[in-house]
């Protein structure tokens, strides 16, 4: 089992924050051409390795969580019935061009706070323009 902290992860892990997708109308429809196993789709997500210099980017993997078949068929049934020790899911990647992502992202925002600052997850932020 892996905790979602462990699955966005990074090799060092230097900033750590939170994430923000918005997903294009035809997400689910888009989905279809990857060949998913069945059940329902809970987490999504995309990485990249190591990037060195100036290159360019050029593909991506662009990845689901799919909860087992066994939680139910819908999303409601899936936060129905997670159980306290956790969910089972399955990881399916797929490299997609970096000039697809828009195919299934909308609008997309991150934010990484430097990993040492204590408490972070309860500061407040007053952001000056």
């Amino acid at each position: 089992m892996s905790t979602l902290i462990e699955i966005v992860n990074s090799k060092y892990g230097d900033y750590k924050g939170n994430v923000s997708i918005d997903f294009q109308d035809q997400f689910f429809t888009r989905l279809k051409s990857l060949d998913l196993p069945k059940g329902v789709i809970v987490g999504t997500g995309f990485e990249f390795g190591e990037i060195k210099g100036e290159c360019s980017l050029d593909t991506v993997s662009f990845y689901v969580l799919i909860a087992s078949p066994e939680y139910g068929s819908t999303m409601q049934d899936v936060i129905d019935s997670i159980p306290d020790k956790g969910i089972k899911v399955q990881k399916v990647k797929q490299a997609i061009p970096v000039s697809e992502l828009g195919k299934f992202i909308k609008r997309f925002n991150c934010c990484g706070i430097y990993k040492d600052i204590k408490g972070i997850s309860q500061l407040d932020f007053d952001i000056q323009q």
